[in-house]
């Protein structure tokens, strides 16, 4: 319903960049669906990937985990999608992010947590909240559209 956020497809690691199949993707999706896209080889991380997502309005994945270095911030929807997977983060590192995330043009930005078996993830989502600006620490409802 009107709370439902952006689907999210993730690319398989082993998948190079295609830029002929990513347009086709790209042409299959819904009108009006928002979406985020998760490339998991950095051969897709070009000028040439960027611009066929922002001419659909597709979010790239900001994704942070322990396997790779610093994540691309790319700009390519109006709005963000960000995967902080590292199992903890600290005050600094979410206020990090926080700046990073309110630094870009993006009129919401959808951030996820790790979910793992100790619920260290509504924690730092908390966290993240509070020291993004959010006083209450809970999450604004969407905007009426």
């Amino acid at each position: 319903g009107a709370r439902r956020g952006p689907l999210l497809f993730q690319l398989p690691p082993w998948l190079k960049k295609d830029l002929p199949l990513l347009r086709d993707f790209l042409d299959a999706l819904p009108a009006g669906v928002a979406a985020a896209l998760e490339v998991r080889s950095d051969s897709w991380h070009d000028a040439a990937v960027y611009q066929a997502l922002a001419e659909r309005g597709v979010a790239l994945a900001v994704v942070d985990d322990e396997k790779q270095g610093e994540p691309p911030l790319v700009a390519t929807a109006p709005f963000g999608y960000a995967r902080l997977r590292r199992p903890g983060y600290d005050d600094a590192e979410l206020r990090g992010w926080a700046q990073r995330f309110a630094a870009q043009p993006w009129q919401e930005v959808h951030v996820f947590f790790k979910h793992e078996d100790a619920g260290a993830g509504p924690v730092l989502a908390r966290r993240f909240l509070a020291l993004a600006g959010e006083p209450s620490g809970e999450p604004r409802a969407p905007a009426a559209g």
